[in-house]
């Protein structure tokens, strides 16, 4: 999703919300640009961000640069421009590590996109291809185990191990069958258990 896309659609936000707020008004509103609501959709600058022409949506609305295709069009709605286009319903967007622009497409009966070097494919189920990670836990009897600053995942344990270990100072808390209690590591009962003795 590019910067030029997130900013048109946030003018368009802004635009609706203008109408939004005049529509129980009879002095309209002041814009560069005036298109018919629901029929055209207003089209920005490249270079400015500004409103510069309406194009009707039952024509597919506004172009796309150079490059791009149009993409998620439904409905009153013309979608919008990208370098890829994926069915979201069986293909994965698979996104640039280094510039985070979409570059390909990747079948969920394929696995989805490829994880980077050193990660793993985890949590997938129909219709989902998972997500990328450094170690993949079984949820059913394990706990991911994640770094308490960075959030990364270090390591998986046991439910009936007790789980991943607290960080210094806390203490596992609300513990039940099957799951080990560790997102409740507290300092409450640690503080009470001081206060008591």
């Amino acid at each position: 999703m590019t910067h030029r896309f997130l900013v048109n659609l946030m003018l368009s936000f802004y635009d609706c919300s203008l109408r939004l707020w005049h529509e129980h008004t009879t002095i309209g509103f002041c814009t560069q640009l005036c298109c018919e609501d629901y029929v055209e959709e207003t089209c920005y600058s490249q270079s400015t961000g500004q409103a510069e022409s309406c194009a009707k949506i039952s024509d597919g609305g506004c172009p796309c640069p150079e490059g791009q295709i149009k993409c998620g069009a439904v409905g009153g709605y013309p979608g919008y421009c990208t370098d890829v286009c994926c069915d979201p319903w069986t293909e994965e967007t698979c996104y640039s590590q280094y510039t985070g622009q979409p570059e390909t497409c990747s079948s969920f009966a394929d696995g989805g996109c490829p994880c980077p070097e050193g990660q793993v494919k985890c949590g997938a189920v129909d219709g989902y291809p998972g997500y990328c990670t450094s170690i993949c836990c079984d949820q059913s009897i394990e706990e991911t185990c994640t770094d308490t600053f960075s959030g990364e995942v270090k390591s998986c344990a046991l439910f009936t191990d007790g789980g991943c270990p607290c960080p210094d100072g806390l203490v596992k808390c609300g513990v039940v069958e099957g799951h080990s209690g560790s997102f409740a590591c507290s300092t409450f009962l640690l503080l009470r258990r001081f206060s008591l003795a």
